[in-house]
């Protein structure tokens, strides 16, 4: 009772400004408590001050580029940002609330094995190859193995609109087959032999999903890749040229970069620099106004080495041996999501210094991503290393010559035989997503985003990894496309024999 009198008595003897202080650094189970002890604590937090309080940095996640924003046009673009499959943030009208979703997202990732739905997304009668997700209009976009352009309803799975494969039709809206596909807030781009194609929605006289060209570009040589994010459009060649098209321009302004030949094709970019993959030479990084290189990250001089313990061959989707539902999964979509249960995803660990794996002189590296909320760039190999730079601001300024000290390397036992398309990574909210052998793994990083190896320990998310099919072992296919988002793990999802319910969320 004494300590509950001297508790209540901070409200009287320390200014409110040095209280609400105080408050940023306290937890939400301590909030919490504090609104237990007394009226009085529970008018100060929740009546006087809780826009205050729970708007604080320390209690809801808040990308540093939102985080710098007045109040309330933070809240409005950290809602903006939400990627919920389950619409959790719908409704959402205070900090309070905010807080208290993303709290629940939180403690869902740190679990060891989530409850998790399934939900089996089948476009029309051709696997997927890339997809895009727009949280904002709920909707996904995707094209195809056989060529074409969908746009399906997110909630119901519905195809709303759609161009047809370039297979079908001999007019110029066709969408050839393996067409790689980038979006951002509305605007789609997609290869048409050696253009890329720049399509929106939201356009007068359009109906909800559909969309209009707006431009092409014509590089005038052969693209291996391009990254669409920032209102900019990025492009690779192997012939040692780069481009930035800045979209926000009519027709798109272009800065040519002049960097070095054999790029491989992957690329990202963040809001001042783009970063190309060049293969055993690792990734070269550039500013995108200027052109000037700003320097090399060669992973192969990172000593500070883990590697995560491979999932057993027994691990599936379905459960151990059970064909009969991979069958039925193949043969009829499944949408809205699964029976929630907590088989789909198996826990891993994660252990100090290299795997057991033949020793790599050169490793190729392929997909390369920029976090979209920090400067962390990871990096994923042929033989399923992923490289991890938590700044790589500091690591670009610091030299090659210390890149060993603001690195780290994640092995795998990967032979290599899934590198075809380059291995495929998506990271957000501390988290990387990466597919080895047929298997996703989904490794959680600290706050200082490192690798965590302190098993047991609850204050930080787990790790863990789920299928990438049905469990037929040799019949399928890699992943050739995956994303993560708030409350869901996205992934292509194929066999090589059958067209295949093609996207795969577990949330």
């Amino acid at each position: 009772m004494a300590t509950s009198s001297r508790i209540t008595d901070l409200l009287t003897l320390l200014p409110p400004e040095l209280i609400l202080r105080i408050l940023e650094f306290t937890s939400i189970s301590g909030l919490a408590s504090l609104t237990a002890v007394s009226h009085d604590w529970h008018h100060f937090i929740e009546k006087e001050h809780p826009e205050t309080i729970y708007s604080s940095p320390s209690k809801t996640l808040q990308p540093h580029q939102v985080s710098q924003l007045p109040a309330k046009a933070r809240a409005d673009a950290l809602l903006d940002r939400t990627t919920s499959f389950s619409k959790l943030f719908y409704g959402v009208s205070s900090w309070k609330q905010l807080c208290e979703r993303q709290t629940i997202i939180k403690k869902a990732w740190a679990m060891p094995r989530p409850l998790t739905r399934q939900s089996v997304l089948q476009v029309e009668n051709s696997p997927v190859w890339r997809f895009k997700t727009d949280f904002k209009r709920r909707l996904i976009i995707s094209t195809s193995h056989d060529g074409g352009l969908h746009v399906s309803d997110m909630d119901s799975g519905h195809l709303l609109w759609q161009l047809p494969s370039s297979l079908l039709t001999s007019e110029e809206e066709g969408v050839e087959p393996h067409a790689h596909l980038e979006y951002q807030d509305g605007t789609a781009a997609f290869n048409r032999e050696d253009v890329i194609e720049v399509w929106r929605t939201d356009l007068e006289d359009t109906a909800r999903g559909e969309f209009q060209r707006v431009t092409t570009i014509d590089p005038l040589c052969q693209i291996r890749g391009f990254q669409l994010s920032y209102n900019t459009l990025c492009a690779v060649s192997s012939e040692g040229m780069g481009f930035v098209y800045d979209l926000a321009q009519e027709p798109p302004r272009v800065t040519r970069l002049k960097i070095e030949e054999d790029a491989v094709g992957h690329l990202d970019q963040n809001e001042d620099m783009v970063v190309f993959s060049m293969g055993s030479r690792g990734y070269h990084v550039y500013d995108k106004k200027s052109g000037k290189c700003l320097g090399i990250l060669d992973p192969s001089v990172c000593t500070d080495k883990y590697h995560v313990v491979e999932i057993p061959a027994r691990h599936s989707t379905f459960g151990s041996g059970d064909a009969k539902a991979a069958f039925q999964c193949m043969t009829r979509p499944l949408y809205p999501p699964m029976t929630p249960r907590k088989g789909r995803l198996t826990p891993v660990k994660i252990h100090s210094g290299p795997s057991d794996a033949p020793v790599i002189e050169r490793d190729e590296w392929g997909a390369g991503m920029l976090d979209r909320g920090s400067d962390l760039f990871v990096g994923y190999s042929r033989y399923g290393c992923v490289f991890i730079c938590p700044n790589i601001r500091k690591a670009l300024k610091s030299g090659p010559k210390k890149l060993s000290s603001h690195s780290q390397i994640l092995g795998s036992d990967s032979d290599g035989s899934s590198f075809s398309l380059g291995g495929w990574l998506s990271i957000k909210n501390h988290r990387i997503l990466f597919e080895v052998r047929e298997t996703v793994y989904s490794i959680a990083l600290d706050d200082d985003y490192r690798i965590n190896i302190r098993h047991g320990d609850t204050s930080h998310p787990a790790s863990f990894a789920l299928a990438t099919g049905s469990g037929l072992g040799e019949m399928a296919l890699p992943v050739s496309y995956m994303e993560l988002c708030d409350d869901a793990i996205m992934t292509t999802y194929t066999v090589s024999f059958a067209p295949f319910p093609a996207l795969r969320t577990p949330s």
